[in-house]
């Protein structure tokens, strides 16, 4: 099976544990040359930690973005307000889960090759 998700997803964590040396993450890295070739540059790679899933060592994955999608008729004033809150209350999301630790302006701003929203971009450029 596939999965994307945030780390730790409970539910792989969940099967893992309730099956030990039943099941095994594999290592895809080497899957993202002719994924980007077929999709574009969509994808990259990371190591899935270790501590992600108690696993005997970091095992090389691919990576894709995961992005918050919103309508194109959104009003610019509330995208704007939506991402600014998310960056103001980023210590609270990552209390909820890890992975709302894991984004910066920078990185939360390479949507390509979705295009950001005006307000998105208006707070990106102004923040």
């Amino acid at each position: 099976m596939f999965f994307s998700g945030g780390l730790p997803t409970p539910g792989i964590t969940d099967l893992l544990s309730a099956a030990p040396g039943k099941f095994a993450l594999l290592p895809i890295a080497d899957l993202m040359e002719p994924l980007n070739a077929t999709y574009g540059p969509v994808y990259t790679t990371a190591e899935l930690p270790q501590s992600a899933y108690n696993t005997p060592k970091g095992i090389p994955t691919i990576t894709v973005a995961n992005l918050m999608l919103v309508s194109a008729d959104m009003p610019e004033q509330l995208a704007y307000d939506l991402t600014s809150l998310l960056f103001s209350h980023q210590t609270e999301l990552g209390a909820v889960h890890p992975e709302g630790r894991n984004f910066t302006k920078q990185s939360a701003a390479g949507t390509d090759p979705i295009p950001l929203h005006p307000g998105a971009a208006r707070y990106y450029r102004n923040g």
